[in-house]
């Protein structure tokens, strides 16, 4: 009996140890300091090489960078002429990269390129803008090393280069209800042709609209495919994010508390909570359809259900203040946090690491046979033919690209689609019913 109990006391104790095993571990930064008010970006270029950019040149002109997972770090300064905020950054391989900033208080509408993975920045012209003001430069999506976009915060609008920043177009979006106040908090592109657009509507600066809005033809035209009306949330309380996984399913945190979730490539999104509703979410990524994390409230939560429920990890030393979280592989991932020292003279960052088993990606449900509408031939070459069993009202089909970029769209005649005009290759045919999404892969011949 002595015996049992004690083996039911190693177990317990085990498990408890193996239970309170951090998941993210701490990775030594340059004397575990860098100084800056405002903190650090991270940047996860692939699972050896992090980079720590400021954001704020005032007090830290340089970012950190690591290529062999933290063992080692580099200075490099960005510019030292420049004075003013950083707003976001983005590297497209472990060569190109990007930071775009600005501020009123300092030098306006920074954008800087970098060809070298940052050990030099060319300060890019940026006096195509129309008007000086708004006067810096929030958001930024590149496509490839050549083909990006770029907003500014209170503009209905979007610029995009397709040489690499030499040059840019401006391109509308809708524009807002007359009385209104319009703040873009986030673009995200998943090909040159589609992207999405998170923008903030408000009257009175207490109550306010987020709308996600997409475009399939490169920006030049645009749909809103969701809304969520918000109360006493400004958009200085929330930061937006988009995130594909694929060409179809996507993921979005607008607001505060809310996951949307897309399965169509963007045209319809359904909503899970966080596991808090306040404050915002600074950043998140999944590194497929089901599992993802999120930094929030200072921690990292784990999703292995697409956002359904959530889990809290730990974290060495119990370290809180997490604001980004990156993956470079499905199961390597880093994290950062930063914290004030006291007075407000210099902020602490640290950067940890984690190596986990991912969930496995959920089935894609959309591509399960449904028998109410049968389409052929397939293969398919001027003509497709869809025989409506049930006699379903159908509001539309859409002839989706391997890219996401809606082809053709059918509304009168739903029962046989003219793609003679189509280029041969694979296609997603999507029907939309009144109760219905159902999608259909397709081989145009």
């Amino acid at each position: 009996m002595r015996t049992i109990i004690t083996i039911i006391i190693f177990i317990f104790a085990f498990g408890k140890t193996q239970a309170q095993t951090p998941k993210w571990n701490i990775v030594p930064t340059p004397n575990d300091t860098i100084a800056g008010y405002f903190g650090s970006f991270l940047k996860v270029i692939d699972s050896s090489t992090v980079v720590l950019i400021p954001k704020y040149t005032y007090d830290t002109p340089s970012l950190m960078k690591t290529t062999d997972a933290g063992q080692t770090w580099t200075s490099h300064i960005i510019d030292s002429s420049i004075y003013t905020l950083l707003h976001e950054a983005q590297f497209v391989d472990a060569n190109t990269g990007y930071i775009v900033g600005g501020t009123d208080f300092g030098n306006w509408n920074v954008f800087l390129k970098t060809t070298n993975g940052g050990e030099t920045w060319q300060n890019i012209d940026t006096s195509f803008f129309p008007t000086a003001f708004p006067t810096g430069i929030t958001e930024i999506s590149f496509v490839t090393d050549q083909i990006g976009f770029i907003a500014r915060n209170g503009e209905d609008k979007i610029y995009r280069t397709t040489n690499g920043g030499t040059s840019f177009t401006a391109l509308d979006l809708p524009l807002n209800p007359q009385g209104n106040y319009g703040y873009l908090t986030e673009i995200h592109f998943i090909s040159p042709y589609v992207g999405f657009v998170s923008r903030m509507q408000t009257s009175d600066h207490i109550n306010s609209t987020t709308e996600i809005l997409k475009t399939n033809d490169g920006g030049t035209t645009w749909t809103i495919v969701n809304t969520t009306n918000w109360q006493n949330v400004t958009v200085w309380e929330k930061k937006d994010k988009i995130q594909f996984v694929n060409n179809l399913q996507g993921f979005a945190i607008v607001g505060t508390g809310v996951l949307k979730v897309t399965q169509d490539g963007g045209n319809s999104w359904t909503e899970h909570n966080l596991p808090l509703t306040t404050p915002p979410a600074p950043d998140f990524y999944f590194v497929n359809n089901a599992c993802g994390y999120v930094a929030l409230a200072g921690n990292i939560y784990r999703t292995d259900d697409a956002g359904q429920s959530w889990s809290l990890q730990t974290i060495e030393n119990n370290l809180n203040g997490v604001n980004f979280v990156q993956f470079a592989t499905k199961s390597y991932g880093y994290a950062s946090n930063y914290t004030y020292t006291q007075p407000h003279q210099q902020v602490l960052n640290k950067l940890l690491k984690t190596n986990q088993q991912p969930a496995a990606a959920l089935s894609l449900n959309i591509f399960e046979e449904n028998l109410s509408f049968t389409v052929y031939p397939n293969p398919a070459d001027d003509v497709i033919y869809i025989q409506n069993v049930n006699n379903a009202a159908v509001n539309f089909i859409h002839l989706i690209d391997s890219s996401g970029k809606i082809i053709k769209t059918y509304k009168d005649n739903t029962e046989q689609l003219d793609v003679s005009s189509v280029a041969s290759g694979n296609y997603l045919l999507f029907i939309q019913t009144p109760t219905q999404k159902i999608v259909k892969k397709m081989i145009i011949k």
